[in-house]
């Protein structure tokens, strides 16, 4: 029997892209893979499977390649949705915290990296905002840990990181996607 289709959420599976990327390239982790394509997609990048071994500096078998596309087709569905749908690609919530929050920063380090190698502008075209939101993701990614003893409040800090990055990304792709063309337009041949 099938889950329903969530439509609230376009949410992922974490362990069935983990379990193909086990047996396939186990060096990449959904996240990082998720974070670097995400970045690629908000920075307006066009992905191909072909940039994949570029983006991660890695060789990736075909089948790679071929997720690596629908997951860059779905961040893009999710991150151009009037619903705010779009998500990291993270261990769900049963998972321990610290192995959530270190999830959370191969995210948004390789967000990083996926951004800057799609992001073929002038840093003065992201403005102060888009640059904090960059920074912030830097610091997440920095970040190594919540207390061994875990409790209700790193939950709740935990889930608030999650919620800034989601927000954050979104808020990245549709100011990129707003930016003019860098393709220079035919000038008009009767203007003088």
């Amino acid at each position: 029997m099938q889950a329903p289709f969530r439509k609230m959420r376009m949410t992922l599976d974490y362990s069935l892209v983990r379990d193909l990327l086990d047996r396939t390239a186990p060096d990449i982790s959904p996240a990082l893979l998720h974070g670097v394509l995400s970045g690629f997609v908000c920075s307006g990048g066009e992905f191909d499977a072909e940039l994949l071994p570029q983006l991660l500096q890695v060789p990736v078998p075909p089948i790679v390649g071929e997720l690596a596309e629908g997951l860059a087709s779905r961040a893009r569905e999710a991150l151009a949705s009037e619903d705010f749908v779009f998500e990291p690609l993270l261990p769900d919530d049963d998972s321990p915290l610290g192995e959530r929050l270190g999830a959370l920063g191969h995210w948004c380090d390789w967000f990083a990296s996926g951004f800057a190698a799609g992001f073929m502008r002038p840093d003065s075209d992201l403005g102060a905002d888009m640059c904090e939101i960059l920074d912030d993701f830097a610091q997440v990614a920095a970040a190594d840990q919540f207390e061994s003893d875990a409790n209700s409040q790193d939950e709740q800090d935990f889930m608030e990181l999650v919620e800034y990055v989601r927000i954050g990304s979104i808020a990245l792709f549709r100011h990129c996607s707003a930016l003019p063309s860098l393709i220079p337009t035919e000038p008009d041949s009767h203007a003088h």
